[in-house]
């Protein structure tokens, strides 16, 4: 269709030029690739001669442009410029100002008052307040009282010092959970009386079963593997009555392959498929059974914190795996992180705290030539998804709506606030994003009727959510097809750029009902695993939670 290209400081900003006048609005840090399509000197054999922009929300679009003007030429240039800026202190993120820039919203001593209340066997240490412990870590965390001297000698035995920090506990059950990287036994199989000693400290701290539970997210044959690195895994000899389970949730590049497959199966999506046909191609791409191991994997570790025992989760950095295990863990023991508040709260806390590599994974401030950096994997795609599993499940439980994941999502693209950008809260301090960016919490708060959920009643669920470990998953179509099945925006007298430019006034998605949209079929057998299935599909003997009848729900504009 004919139109105008906008490039603004934030996106590009494509408006037909005929009714109705249709945008396409894409954030600039949105953007995997620009290539030039078509000619002599292209490998592709399109007619088509233009430039395809493909995006990382799942997207791709194709600007037609003039052989004989030199139009593509400098679009090309204007774009590669802009879109793909060398520099953290370059991108969107610095340019936005505000008075209240909103980054008082959390402070993490008083969510950790909120869990330990006034516990004196949990201490908060500020032995890292230089990040000279762990770089990686907050300046601020907890643990045991009775190891806060050894902390030091603790982080030498674990990678990258990520040494064991409680981030929660059930005071009913007297359980904690705890999360850190692996040990560094490696193949000579070292010992380290320290972070034994430390590791038997958080196991007395539990309650009713004297048994802690370390939950290795990885599989065992990786965990093995990582030991001729120089990591490894907690012996069973050297660490008494710990029982160590391994979870099966694939590394960072089988995930990246899964996602590279749904994006192509996603941006090529044929109107005529049957269901059959869908279905079938989605379960090829593994998508679904990855997201349903990390619903799996955070189910056992509320089943063992409900049962009394205490946990420790990590995978080989604890940054990853980890993160998406514990927060989904927390989401389901604890009501608070679901309000829109403390989910806010739950992702300060768990990602942006304790240093997931928001920059590395999602390729912020690095050029298109690194767009198949072997870094780069949807670790935080999955956790957001994983919770709109959970939003799917439990109707009634969550206070926030579809729309606050997919906003979080495409601010997580778009760098145009300071949450997401670096790779630790040390890089963020380094790049001043306190003093020079704006928090994404802001603009939530101050758009909080797009994002509640009109069915939320604290009610139904006033404790845990504890879904069967067969739960099914559904593919989550209005973000991955948002743009194949719904209907885009209109150009409004009312909206200004800056509307589309912060993505809060799109018009509602209208679902086609050509295509229905379900689970994943019975695949393949897979490998077992030693407490849950990994099934994805349905079944008639499936048990599901019953909340309330739902209420009819209206789309907020």
């Amino acid at each position: 269709r004919e139109g105008d290209l906008y490039v603004t400081q934030f996106l590009l900003l494509y408006v037909e030029s005929r009714p109705p006048y249709r945008i396409y609005p894409i954030y600039h840090h949105a953007v995997r690739r620009v290539e030039k399509i078509g000619g002599k000197k292209q490998k592709s054999n399109s007619k088509i001669y233009g430039i395809k922009i493909k995006c990382k929300d799942f997207r791709e679009g194709t600007i037609i442009c003039d052989k004989n003007s030199g139009s593509r030429k400098r679009l090309f240039n204007i774009l590669y410029h802009t879109v793909f800026p060398q520099f953290e202190l370059e991108l969107p993120a610095f340019l936005l100002d505000s008075e209240d820039k909103g980054w008082d919203f959390y402070d993490p001593e008083e969510d950790y008052l909120r869990i330990f209340g006034h516990s004196k066997k949990f201490v908060r240490t500020d032995a890292n307040i230089n990040y000279e412990i762990c770089d990686t870590y907050p300046a601020m965390f907890y643990v045991p009282a009775e190891q806060i001297n050894e902390l030091n000698d603790v982080a030498q035995f674990r990678t990258r010092n990520r040494l064991p920090a409680v981030v929660w506990t059930d005071a009913e059950q007297n359980a904690i959970l705890s999360r850190c990287s692996q040990p560094m036994p490696g193949v000579t199989k070292k010992r380290s009386k320290e972070d034994e000693d430390y590791i038997q400290t958080l196991r007395r701290n539990t309650g009713k079963n004297s048994i802690l539970y370390i939950l290795d997210a990885r599989p065992k044959l990786n965990a093995q593997a990582n030991s001729i690195l120089g990591g490894g895994f907690e012996s069973k000899k050297n660490y008494k009555k710990v029982c160590r389970e391994f979870h099966n949730i694939e590394n960072i590049h089988k995930m990246r392959e899964g996602v590279k497959k749904l994006y192509d199966l996603c941006t090529v999506m044929r109107r005529n498929w049957s269901t059959e046909n869908w279905e079938a191609a989605i379960a090829e791409t593994l998508w679904l059974e990855y997201i349903h191991g990390i619903l799996v994997s955070s189910i056992r570790v509320v089943e063992l914190i409900k049962s009394g025992s205490s946990v420790v989760v990590h995978c080989s950095d604890g940054w990853d795996r980890t993160a998406q295990m514990v927060a989904v863990a927390e989401l389901l023991l604890d009501p608070f992180y679901r309000t829109t508040r403390g989910f806010a709260i739950l992702i300060e806390k768990e990602w942006c705290s304790f240093g997931h590599q928001f920059a590395l994974r999602n390729g912020h401030s690095t050029g298109m030539d690194d767009y198949k950096d072997e870094q780069r994997s949807p670790i935080f795609l999955q956790f957001i998804e994983t919770v709109w599993q959970l939003t799917n499940l439990y109707q009634t439980a969550f206070e926030f709506n579809e729309n606050f994941l997919i906003f979080i999502l495409d601010h997580f693209n778009s760098c145009q606030f300071g949450n997401f950008l670096g790779d630790s809260e040390l890089q963020r301090n380094n790049l001043e994003v306190r003093e020079n960016t704006v928090s994404i919490w802001k603009i939530a708060f101050e758009n909080l009727d797009l994002f509640t959920n009109e069915d939320y009643d604290s009610e139904d669920y006033p404790d845990i959510l504890y879904p069967e470990s067969d739960i099914v998953c559904m593919f989550w179509s209005s973000y991955y097809l948002r743009y194949t099945k719904y209907n885009l925006p209109t150009l409004s007298d009312e909206d200004g750029i800056r509307d589309y430019t912060m993505g809060i006034r799109f018009k509602p998605l209208e679902e086609k009902q050509d295509l229905k949209l379900s689970a994943v079929p019975k695949k393949k057998k897979s490998r077992n695993r030693k407490i849950f299935s990994r099934r994805t599909t349905t079944s008639s003997n499936t048990k599901q939670p019953e909340p309330r009848p739902r209420k009819t729900r209206r789309r907020n504009n």
